[in-house]
């Protein structure tokens, strides 16, 4: 086991914090075997963020996958079920993770090392701006329009190594391990992902249905709950609120 998982992971085992689940029975050229969904993480990036929320004065109980944690979400509020095919992206700061649920199943790809920031400074470049003045100008103006600045937005966006073309190549990849199946719907979470009419862009780009997450209506709050931040920026918190629903180790 230890053999197979250093296989699969760019640091020493003995940094790694591991773990697995049996997903079912499958066949790959006529051999049975079990489809097993494995992750790790360095050792040390666990410790910073157990350190971190001790220090804010939190206990850590639970350490997830944020795709984990948004399918979570997803299937609690009845979004996602077994028989749908769909797709799910988290486009934070720094980076967009993109998985796919099919048939009860997670299916993770490589996570794109673009996302909002990428945004930002090509704005701050392009029209010689500050990147505090082009963060509050990329959220005021979106990617359609015909600003100039939406036309920055959308080129960062389709660029050879933009944010459309690299999801592209993660739905081809798909595409070509399940050829049967094509996603109907995709799901947005994460700050990026409330950009002003990004759903509609790559909507139009992928020839699939975005929808940012939404779940305040379908997730029980306690009568002293404060949920003012959330409405209104529900992507933002979508993989938080995944992670509250696992509920222990």
């Amino acid at each position: 086991m230890e053999a197979e998982v250093q296989a699969r992971i760019p640091f020493p085992v003995d940094l790694a914090v591991a773990d697995c689940d049996v997903l079912g029975e499958n066949s790959i050229e006529g051999k049975k075997g079990l489809e097993v969904f494995f992750a790790a993480a360095h050792r040390d990036l666990i410790e910073s963020r157990f350190r971190l929320l001790r220090d804010v004065g939190l206990i850590p109980v639970a350490i997830d996958v944020d795709f984990l944690a948004l399918a979570r979400l997803l299937g609690f509020t009845g979004q996602i079920s077994d028989d749908r095919d769909v797709a799910i992206i988290d486009i934070g700061a720094s980076k967009t993770s993109v998985g796919f649920y099919h048939h009860g199943k997670p299916h993770l790809y490589p996570y794109i090392p673009i996302a909002g920031d990428y945004l930002t400074t090509e704005l701050s470049q392009k029209l010689s701006i500050s990147w505090e003045e082009a963060e509050e100008l990329k959220k005021k103006t979106g990617c359609t329009g015909d600003s100039e600045a939406s036309e920055v937005i959308q080129q960062a966006l389709e660029d050879l190594q933009g944010l459309y073309p690299q999801l592209q190549s993660r739905f081809d990849f798909y595409e070509a391990d399940f050829p049967e199946f094509k996603p109907s719907k995709i799901f947005s979470a994460g700050g990026t992902s409330q950009l002003p009419s990004l759903d509609k862009f790559l909507t139009s780009r992928l020839s699939i249905p975005v929808e940012k997450v939404n779940y305040l209506e379908n997730v029980p709050v306690d009568e002293k709950g404060e949920v003012s931040e959330i409405e209104g920026n529900e992507p933002l918190f979508a993989t938080a609120v995944g992670l509250a629903l696992k509920g222990g180790p």
